[in-house]
Order: C-alpha cells, then structure tokens, then sequence
C-alpha cells in the first residue's frame, strides 16, 4: 500500500521535477457504455421462442493521459459501473482507481508499470448471509527487450490482492509471463508462457493453494486501417505493438465462438487526411470510420460513439 501510494504522489508532482520543455497539455477521455443482457425463454407448446432481457450495465470511465515528453507517457483511469440482473440476485457496482506509466528507456527497452485499486459492492448477500463485498489491489510490471528489429521478448510480474469482507474468501494471486513476438513476412507470430499461484492470504482464509501453467501461440496477420483517395492514392496502415492489457491481441489466445474487446492504435503521418477505413484480419470488408482531418475524425451518424476528448 505504502509504495502505491507514493507512486501516486510522484505522479502527481512529476510536473514539478521534469523539465518543462516538450510538456504538451494531458488530453482527457470520457467513455459512457452500456449493455443489455438478454436470454433465451423456452416456449410453451405452439408457442414462439422469445428473449427477455435478462441485465443492463452502466460503466462511465475517465481516463487523464499526459505526454511528459517522446519517451514518458503517464495515464490516470478511473471508473464507475452498475450492473443489474433482472431474473437472478448478483447485482452489484464497482469503482477503481487506475494509475500507470510508460518509460522508453532506450530504442530498444521499454518499461510499464501500472497499479490498480477495484471496490466492488453487491446488492444481497451470500447463501450463507455473508457479504460478497471485497477490495482488490493489482500491481503490474513488465519490460520490452528488443535485441533486434521486430523481434520483441517482454517479461512480466503482476501481483493481485482480493481482501474479501468474508476473510474465508480472501487470497493473493501472483502471475509472472513471458512473451516473445515476432514479425516475419508481414505476419504478427507470438508466443507466451504464464505461471499463476493463487493461495491464502490471511488466517482465515479457506482458499486451496493453487498453481497453473499456461502456454499459448498466436499468428495473425496485423488488421489495417485505409486512407482512402489521399491525393489520388489509397494508403494502408498497420497497427502499433503496444504490449499492455486492454491493447492488441498478440498476448492472448483466441478461440472460436469466442469474443474479445480491446483498442488498436495506428501512427499515421500528420499532413494525412481523408476517408478512413478499417480492415478486418481475415475479411474482405472495408468498414467506414469517417473523414480524417487535422488529426480529428469526423465520424457519420452509423459510427459514432459516446466518447468525449478534452
């Protein structure tokens, strides 16, 4: 707690003991999602299936994001969530408090480091009439090595903390990664190795001493996004490595019938402007994002979001 808290403050008076110059002003987002749940009802006999809702959920972020200078990048996230089940009990809301920074150290290392602070409360509680209540406290690290072009190895730590108000519950969970990834022929080629303990934290915790191993292979063409017709000329863009959670896919494994939300970043030159389209890996289907102008992407009705930059 004591060196999370001290992170904290060094983020906060990092204005104060960097040199002003090359400082750019911190750009904040607000994001607002919502979702409906739903399941399936089975009909009664010559009746038609239907689906009734079955949950909503609410989540508004804010996210402070502050370029010191090219090599030290800080961001600030914080959240709100509701989610509300209508036929079952579980309902529950949570807030965290999310602060990391990203050093390029040289060309060729990069370091992250990240810590979260998750409350999360239930609206019931348990069978047995204990609370579900619990705070959990994440701290994360991992170094980029790049001994050559394209070839990337990244070790990784990451350490959480799940302090239950039910202390039967409560348990530590520690992760240590490595990924190696890959370019070669256009074609994203990555590897990754995870080691989980979990065990009991605490007297009276009741949590089994766990330990998993976790080996996985990715191999993915890196999806695009288009400019099109920029000076008589279409251009394409390939997507940015950025080796944290919520960024890419290169560090997990997917599956089929299976889904997964994360960001894509693309570097684009800054005198660039036009239609922009993304590229699907694996799909013919151009998708219409909207008109680039100075950097500022003016969506159409169909691909606009509620997200709001400051």
């Amino acid at each position: 707690m004591k060196y999370r808290i001290v992170l904290i403050v060094v983020l906060i008076l990092l204005p104060l003991i960097c040199p002003a110059q090359g400082i750019k002003l911190p750009v904040f987002f607000l994001y607002y999602d919502a979702g409906l749940g739903s399941e399936e009802i089975t009909p009664e006999q010559g009746e038609e299936e239907e689906i009734e809702a079955s949950s909503q959920r609410h989540k508004v972020t804010l996210r402070i994001k502050e370029d010191w200078n090219d090599e030290v990048t800080t961001n600030f996230y914080t959240a709100v969530s509701r989610k509300e089940y209508y036929l079952q009990s579980g309902s529950y809301n949570y807030f965290y408090l999310n602060p990391d920074v990203a050093w390029e150290i040289t060309d060729r290392i990069k370091w992250y480091t990240g810590f979260r602070s998750k409350f999360t409360f239930y609206d019931e509680l348990d069978a047995d009439g204990l609370s579900k209540d619990f705070t959990s406290l994440l701290a994360k690290t991992n170094f980029t090595f790049k001994p050559v072009d394209k070839f990337n190895i990244i070790p990784s730590f990451q350490s959480v903390f799940d302090l239950y108000q039910n202390e039967a519950k409560t348990q530590t969970t520690q992760t240590f990664g490595l990924s190696i990834t890959s370019t070669i022929d256009n074609v994203l080629v990555g590897g990754r190795y995870k080691g989980i303990l979990r065990s009991s934290l605490g007297d009276e915790s009741a949590v089994p001493l766990r330990f998993n191993n976790e080996f996985g292979v990715n191999q993915l063409p890196p999806p695009k996004v288009g400019v099109v017709d920029y000076e008589g000329q279409d251009y394409n863009f390939d997507s940015e490595n950025i080796l944290l959670d919520g960024w890419g896919i290169l560090l997990d494994t997917t599956n089929p019938l299976t889904s997964k939300t994360t960001n894509l970043v693309y570097k684009l030159p800054e005198e660039v402007k036009g239609p922009i389209v993304w590229k699907p890996t694996g799909s013919r289907e151009k998708i219409y994002i909207g008109i680039l102008n100075n950097f500022i992407i003016s969506p159409t009705p169909a691909t606009a979001r509620s997200n709001f930059y400051g």
